[in-house]
Parts: C-alpha cells; sequence; structure tokens
C-alpha cells in the first residue's frame, strides 16, 4: 500500500509538473507574440491604418488624426486603407474591422462610449460600441467608442495634447522610433452626459475647430437630456387671451404674461397640457429621450391659495416653492406614464425651489431626471466655506431620493459668457477637485458646465473641465500644471503655474471677504484686478522670458494679450494710475487692432469690441419744442444694449458725456456710425470721458453701446433711444432712476398701446402719461400687479412718459414696450425732440 500510495504521489506530482511546464511553455509563446510592436523605426514602418469600409463618421476621422499626429511624430505617413481592400503586413485596427474580428477582438463588455486598446499577433487594435452616422442609442445619445480610444491612444502611448483647438494647440512630441509594449487597455467615461457649452458663439461665425476639439477631449453623449426652461414654449402668451386662469393669480387677478411668465401649476389643464405635449413631442422625436418640465427663469409664481399652500421656507428662512414644482412635476411625470410607461421627463432643480421639502418624505418619479442647477455655486462662490457646507448637504439630500441626478453649473464663470473679457482668470483646481468628489460620492449622471468662449483665457479651463468630466478622479492641479508646461514649455510653464496658483490664492482671499453678487462680482475690475494688476504682470513678463518654440510663443501671445487688454482698461477707467506705463502698454489703435484679430480656428476677444448692427437707415426730423416738455433733461439709465439715434441743425462738433458705465466684469463699448455704416468712434466706455466727433448739419448718426448700465449727456444734437434692441421684445429696459421721455405719435393713429412692468413685490416703479394737449391720461404703479397695459387715444404729436418711484418698493428693473405698429424711438430733449419715420 505504501509503494502504491507513493506512485499515486508521484503521478500526481508528474502531471502538475507537466502542465507548469505546458502552461509556461504557453506562457513563452504568448509573450513571444506580444512582444513589443515596432509601428516606425528610424522613418520606416510595415503598418497600415484599416479602417471599416462602411465605418461611421467619428471612427474615419479619428483614423485620420491618428495618421496625423503619427506623421507629425515621426515623418512617417502610414498609410490609411480599407478593410476591405487586403493589406498585407501588419495593421493598426480602426474599429471593427475584418481583421478585428479575425483576432476576436469584439466590443463585448465595453459600455457605451467606452474602448479597448490591445496589441495582439503583431498588430494593434482600437475598437469601441459605435452608433453608425446619424443613429442614436437607444437612450437619444451617441457612442463614439472607437474614437475615444483612437484619441486616448495619442494621448497615453503617444504623448499627444490637443491644448487649444486647431493647429496651434496640437501638440505632438517628435520622436524616430514609435515602440509599443504590449498593451491591454479598457476605458469608459464616469458620466453619461458631459456638456461644456458657451466655448463658441452661438451667432456669427462659426468654428468647425471647436467642436472637433470638443469630440478629441471625449465630449457627448449617450444619454440625452433636455431640461431647458420649457413653461413659455408650452404653453404659449396666446393662449391667456382664452385661457387667463391657466396663468398664475398675482393680487386675486391673473395678469397678462410678459417676459419670464410662470403657469398655475395645480390648475388640472397646466398638468394635462404638459402631460399630452410630452408624450406628443417624444413619440414624434424619440431621439430627444426626454421632454424638459423646466419652469420660466425668475419670479411670479401663482399666489392661489392651492399654490400658496405648498410655499415653504428653506433651511435659511426664505421662501421656497419646491413642493409647489415638486408636485407639478410629479402630477404631469403620473399622466405620462399612464399613456406612456418608457417616457421619460427632466427639469431642474433651482433658485427659489432649489432645496428639498422643510418636512414630509421626499420622492421622486422613476420617470422623472432632475438636473440640479445649485444656484449657489455660480460665479466663483464655492471659495466660501459655508457654500462649500451647503454644497455638500445639497448634493446629499437629492442623491438620496433619485439615481437619476443630473448637474449644472456655472461655477468659475464671468457674465456674460458670450463675450470676452479681456482679462485672467484663475482655473481654481482646489475648486474643481471639490466638486468633482462629491459628485462621484452622490452618483450624479451627467453634467453640463458653463465653458468660456474666449480662448485667450479660457483654454485652460476649458482642457481642465474635459478631462475631469472624462475622469472625475484626476487631480486639477497636476491638470494644470501640465497644460502649462506643454503650451508654453517648462521653464515659462514653472512660473505660469506659480502665477495660477497665486490667482487661485487671491481670488479665494477676494470672494472670502467681499459677498459676491450674481454670476459676477460688480466690484471685481477695480477690487481684484486692480489692485492685482501689477504682480499679474510681474509673472508675465518673467515667463515671456523664457525659451520657447515658435508654437509655444504664439500661444504665450494669447495670454499676454488678454494682459495687455486689461491693462488698458484699468488705464482707461483711471483704476491703474494715469501715467502708469510698463513693457504691456498699448495705444488705443494697438488694443483695437489686437483685439480685434480674430482666430481661425477659436474665438479671441469675442465681442470685445462690439461694435452692434449695421444701421437701418431712417428719415429723423427735429421738431419745435414739446408744449408740455419739462424745463430740464434728463438722460435716460438703461440697461443692456442700446442705440441712439442723433441729429443737429447745425455743423459742429458732437460730445457724448457717460455719467455711468458699470459692466460688471466687462468693459461696455461703443460705436459711432453713420447711415452707410461707416464708423466715425469705437472704443471703451467710460464714465465722465467725452466721446466727441464732428457731425453735419441734419444728418443721422448712430451711437451703439454694448450692453452694462448706462446712461449718457448728449450735447450739440438732439437724441432719440430705440426701443426694440432686445431682439424680438420692443422693450425699452430703464434702470434705477427716474426719467422723463417724449413719443411721438403720428397723424392718423386712431389709438396706441404702452405696456409697462417691473417685477414684483421688491422692484416697482410708477409711470404718468400727458397727451400733446398736456392732459394727463394715465397714472399707474405696479405694486399689487407687475404689469399694466394701457390703451391711449391716437393723439398725434408727442406724449410726455414720467418714469418715477412707486409708493412702495422702489425702482429697479423697469420695461416699457411702444406699440409694435409705431416707430420705436423716445426722444430724452423736450426742447429738440425727434420725429423718427
Amino acid at each position: 500500500m505504501k509503494l502504491s500510495l507513493m506512485k499515486k504521489n508521484y503521478l500526481i506530482s508528474f502531471w502538475c509538473l507537466f502542465w507548469l511546464f505546458m502552461m509556461a511553455s504557453d506562457l513563452l509563446i504568448n509573450t513571444t507574440c506580444a512582444a513589443p510592436l515596432t509601428l516606425v523605426d528610424n522613418g520606416k514602418t510595415t503598418f497600415s491604418i484599416s479602417v471599416p469600409a462602411n465605418a461611421p463618421t467619428s471612427v474615419q476621422d479619428a483614423a485620420q488624426e491618428l495618421q496625423r499626429c503619427i506623421t507629425i511624430a515621426t515623418g512617417v505617413a502610414i498609410p490609411m486603407i480599407q478593410d476591405d481592400a487586403g493589406i498585407t503586413g501588419n495593421v493598426i485596427s480602426v474599429g471593427s474591422t475584418i481583421y478585428a474580428d479575425e483576432a476576436r477582438v469584439t466590443t463585448d463588455g465595453i459600455p457605451l462610449e467606452g474602448f479597448r486598446i490591445v496589441t495582439r499577433d503583431g498588430s494593434l487594435y482600437i475598437i469601441g460600441p459605435d452608433t453608425e452616422t446619424g443613429q442614436r442609442t437607444k437612450d437619444g445619445g451617441y457612442s463614439n467608442g472607437t474614437a475615444n480610444g483612437v484619441y486616448h491612444f495619442l494621448e497615453k502611448y503617444m504623448g499627444v495634447r490637443w491644448l487649444l483647438p486647431g493647429d496651434l494647440g496640437r501638440d505632438v512630441p517628435k520622436t524616430g522610433t514609435l515602440r509599443l509594449d504590449d498593451i491591454d487597455f479598457r476605458d469608459a467615461p464616469y458620466f453619461i452626459n458631459r456638456r461644456l457649452p458657451y466655448t463658441a458663439l452661438t451667432t456669427g461665425k462659426t468654428k468647425p475647430e471647436i467642436g472637433i476639439w470638443h469630440k478629441r477631449q471625449g465630449q457627448g453623449y449617450s444619454f440625452r437630456i433636455e431640461h431647458s426652461h420649457n413653461w413659455e414654449e408650452t404653453i404659449p402668451k396666446s393662449v391667456y387671451n382664452t385661457k387667463p386662469e391657466l396663468f398664475p393669480l398675482i393680487d386675486g387677478k391673473h395678469p397678462e404674461p410678459q417676459h419670464m411668465y410662470k403657469l398655475e401649476t395645480i390648475h388640472p389643464e397646466v398638468i394635462q397640457r404638459f402631460a399630452d405635449r410630452a408624450i406628443e413631442t417624444l413619440k414624434a422625436n424619440p431621439e430627444r429621450n426626454t421632454f424638459s418640465l423646466s419652469p420660466s427663469d425668475g419670479f411670479g409664481w401663482s399666489q392661489s391659495p392651492e399654490s400658496l399652500a405648498l410655499y415653504d421656507k428653506d433651511p435659511f428662512g426664505k421662501q421656497s416653492v419646491t413642493p409647489l414644482i415638486l408636485k407639478f412635476y410629479s402630477d404631469v411625470a403620473k399622466k405620462v406614464a399612464e399613456k406612456d410607461p418608457n417616457a421619460k421627463l427632466a427639469g431642474y432643480i433651482y433658485n427659489d425651489y432649489l432645496w428639498p421639502p422643510s418636512s414630509g418624505d421626499l420622492k421622486l418619479p422613476d420617470n422623472f431626471y432632475p438636473v440640479l442647477a445649485g444656484s449657489i455655486s455660480y460665479g466663483f462662490r464655492l471659495v466660501r466655506p459655508e457654500v462649500r457646507e451647503r454644497f455638500v448637504t445639497l448634493l446629499q439630500e437629492w442623491g438620496k431620493v433619485t439615481p437619476h441626478l443630473f448637474y449644472y453649473d456655472l461655477p468659475d464663470t464671468f457674465v456674460p459668457w458670450t463675450k470676452g473679457h479681456g482679462t485672467i482668470a484663475p482655473n481654481m483646481p482646489d475648486m474643481h477637485n471639490f466638486i468633482f468628489k462629491q459628485l462621484v460620492e452622490n452618483n450624479v449622471k451627467g453634467l453640463y458646465i458653463y465653458g468660456n468662449v474666449d480662448w485667450g483665457y479660457g483654454a485652460l479651463t476649458n482642457y481642465t473641465w474635459v478631462k475631469l468630466m472624462w475622469n472625475p478622479r484626476l487631480n486639477s492641479y497636476d491638470i494644470q500644471k501640465e497644460w502649462l508646461n506643454r503650451a508654453y514649455g517648462e521653464e515659462a510653464g514653472t512660473v505660469m503655474n506659480q502665477l495660477y496658483l497665486d490667482l487661485e490664492k487671491w481670488f479665494t482671499e477676494f470672494y472670502t471677504t467681499t459677498s459676491p453678487q450674481g454670476h459676477y462680482h460688480n466690484g471685481l475690475v477695480k477690487g481684484f484686478y486692480g489692485t492685482r494688476y501689477q504682480d499679474i504682470e510681474k509673472y508675465i513678463l518673467e515667463a515671456k522670458s523664457k525659451t520657447m518654440t515658435d508654437v509655444q510663443r504664439q500661444r504665450f501671445e494669447l495670454i499676454e494679450n488678454n494682459i495687455i487688454a486689461l491693462q488698458w482698461r484699468l488705464r482707461n477707467e483711471k483704476i491703474l494710475p494715469v501715467d502708469f506705463k510698463s513693457p504691456l502698454t498699448r495705444t488705443n489703435d494697438e488694443v483695437i487692432r489686437i483685439v480685434s484679430t480674430d482666430n481661425p480656428d477659436f474665438y479671441v476677444f469675442p465681442n470685445y469690441l462690439d461694435i452692434g448692427p449695421k444701421p437701418q437707415p431712417v428719415k429723423a426730423t427735429i421738431a419745435p419744442p414739446v408744449k408740455n416738455g419739462d424745463a430740464v433733461k434728463v438722460p435716460l439709465s438703461v440697461r443692456n444694449n442700446n442705440l441712439l439715434l442723433l441729429m443737429s441743425k447745425t455743423d459742429g462738433d458732437i460730445k457724448i458725456t457717460p455719467g455711468w458705465a458699470n459692466g460688471g466684469a466687462n468693459a461696455i463699448t461703443y460705436s459711432v456710425k453713420d447711415a452707410r455704416n461707416a464708423s466715425l468712434a469705437a472704443g471703451v466706455l467710460e464714465a465722465s470721458k467725452p466721446i466727441v466727433f464732428a457731425g453735419k448739419a441734419n444728418t443721422p448718426y448712430y451711437f451703439y453701446i454694448s450692453g452694462g448700465i448706462t446712461n449718457v449727456v448728449v450735447d450739440g444734437a438732439a437724441v432719440a433711444y430705440k426701443a426694440d434692441m432686445l431682439t424680438g421684445r420692443n422693450l425699452l429696459h430703464l434702470y434705477v432712476r427716474p426719467a422723463t421721455m417724449y413719443f411721438h405719435v403720428p397723424a392718423g393713429t386712431k389709438e396706441w398701446n404702452l405696456r409697462f412692468s417691473t417685477t414684483i413685490p421688491n422692484e416697482t416703479a410708477k409711470i404718468t402719461v400727458w397727451s400733446p394737449d398736456g392732459k394727463e391720461r394715465a397714472s399707474v404703479e405696479t405694486g399689487q400687479t407687475h404689469v399694466h397695459s394701457l390703451n391711449l387715444e391716437g393723439q398725434e404729436g408727442f406724449w410726455k412718459i414720467k418714469l418715477d418711484k412707486a409708493s412702495t418698493g422702489k425702482i429697479s428693473n423697469v420695461y416699457l414696450k411702444l406699440d409694435e405698429k409705431l416707430p420705436q424711438w423716445v426722444s430724452t430733449d423736450p426742447q429738440q425732440p425727434l420725429i423718427v419715420e
């Protein structure tokens, strides 16, 4: 028995050794097969790039970029051939090629938008799930998995970076030999929806390279979500004529809806209309995937007893309408689910419906996808410790009640985001790391975060956002350091990294000690940049002195030009000493040339010098003095873009003196044009700094103001303001101060309408209207209702309209809408009013 047992043990040991030997042999064979691939060796290659004959556009574009980058890196142009052409030799297989099938490299187990990179049998395979051109995923999105794999291959294994859109942004390390070790790498984006909007203008010249840059950074979505404000589109204001009860009850009445109006959300017909529209829209357009229920922006919620019963207080004692909005979301979602169980809805959690209800169990319907627009974090406010505490609580509370949470933010954005600011903004890595930690911990599914349209100073932050959107566990400080070193070279990059670290520290100090207002801080230009300009310039000049390649120097000039524009603005606004000079000091003409220079691939100083639209010629006449005109003319205090018509009876200088020019984080630009669109003057509008040009008698001139809050005094000419600069709305937006204006009603007008509105209860105003015969025809104020519609007799001549304080509240934003069938001009000088045809 002993011997038999020994034999048995011996046999077992023998077979164990045998199989170990065979496994080792197999490993040796595999190691041989998976030996390093040499794609290019000393200017030669045996490889071809293979793509499927019917490859989607995303795959073809990625393969072309792969070919281009290999050529830049090695000087070798690897041929690109369709997979059905019969390739001899080694292949770089891109997508679901014949070669990938033969090698059994498939997309099995790879998530949408993900990819696999593998070396096998002397070839390289890059593959991922791809939606065909024009097709969608089941959730209305796209999957560019192979393309994502190609771009990650170029980054991870060849060191390629796309720092900016276009050729200037492509950074490819040079090498004589391109060799790869054994690879079997998989990856996929953490979020199923990754969008960085506002990196391009929505109007004007398009820049295709910006969209291409986004694709190379893995931007996209396999799940489409629609979340825009959608009340006005679903129930248009025209419904008011027959169904006023669908609109909010305010002070016992249903006032006529104006811009950003609200609805009576508890009304059964409102709920049914939204449910019907959602079902109808998703049936006709299944690729939309979700239907938005998001309310209009702003305020003005219903005060009906049923609505008031659903008002609440947020954790800080502020009025909240979260229960009201959640009931609306739930009521619509329930009706939709009854008719279409697969339909999905979305809506904002935002502003005064940001915090969960103070009591009761919070539940959201399974077919509803909330989009948390954490307005408390807009505009750098997350540097404040107390805001961070609230932010953590907010995400945790909503993350508990839904598996469908999406996120919307503009946490490091100047407003307006479609305009160049001529500055340098911090990248705020600590804030980025904080945000993404919370997003991961609370299982957020998708992101919509505002980017920067001004790539001259915003490229670094845009780049940081897209990298973190793909992998939220990256460290923003590491991304910042690498981008700066690659963009400007290691020497200059080291200096610039220290500048950005200091900018982060300085911004944190500024926003921690000074209360931010809105999306930007009104004192930012003077309080921050005026104080820190010379510190910033010192870093820029030191970095400029470092060794750079020609391409790195071109990239550096982008940020240098922003500092030049910043200094110019600070000098113009007398924030820097009048006689301040430095190596970055430029003349007005030089600065205007800099900020007017375009880049074919991305925006630099977009709309910085907004000189307005081409004038639409008018026939204007200076009329005799208004009979009931005031003795003193008062300039209008206006907000947003404005156009003034100027005309003099005699030749001579026309002088425009701004009394107020508050652009917040922006410079306010202006232009003076004649009727042929020829520019007579242009620049930055500055308080107390006159603009003077030579005018000819009875010749109309157009003075355009690009935005902000302004008022101007004009000497040497009659003045009229155009009331329809807010496109399609025919509104004159007055601000804060009383004013008197004169409106000409032409002969033959039987009656005309004047609408007057403010946002109540905090913002109120009073207007009084006199007819040309001097009689008072109307006097109303917004205290109990936010809008008045005045129907007035059509007496020919100049009507006087006076804006003043109401009996309660204070003047802030006031809107006048003139009858659309009449000329849209109001005069401010009763001694020489303008009749405009």
